[in-house]
């Protein structure tokens, strides 16, 4: 995770748990659901978002076979959007100190191994 210094206001965002990024398959060219560990140490603006970028070994539209879809801890609304295989997810109202889990579903794993 990282705020890019193109942004005119970013906040601080720490992976979190032992493992941030969970696949629930690993298998080459399978669908899998990716979930996203963290907690947000700072306020996020109201218009506020989050991007999570794939590496280049990803397809383009992340090979979605169904709509994107993006889940949420419960009580908090958020809205996604997928350009490329960069997904942004429009969230102002996370809680600041607690842990957020962002599920992505049915991504389409890379054919080869390894990551940019």
């Amino acid at each position: 995770f990282w705020a890019r210094p193109e942004l005119s206001c970013a906040g601080r965002v720490k992976p979190s748990g032992t493992y941030p990024i969970q696949l629930s398959l690993l298998n080459r060219n399978d669908l899998a659901d990716y979930t996203f560990t963290f907690t947000i140490e700072t306020a996020v603006p109201q218009e506020g978002h989050f991007e999570i970028e794939f590496p280049s070994e990803y397809v383009n539209q992340l090979g979605l076979a169904n709509s994107l879809r993006v889940e949420a801890p419960a009580g908090v609304s958020v809205t996604s959007s997928l350009s490329g295989r960069k997904v942004t997810v429009n969230a102002g109202e996370f809680p600041v100190n607690a842990q957020v889990e962002i599920v992505i579903f049915d991504v389409k794993n890379p054919s080869k191994t390894g990551g940019t």
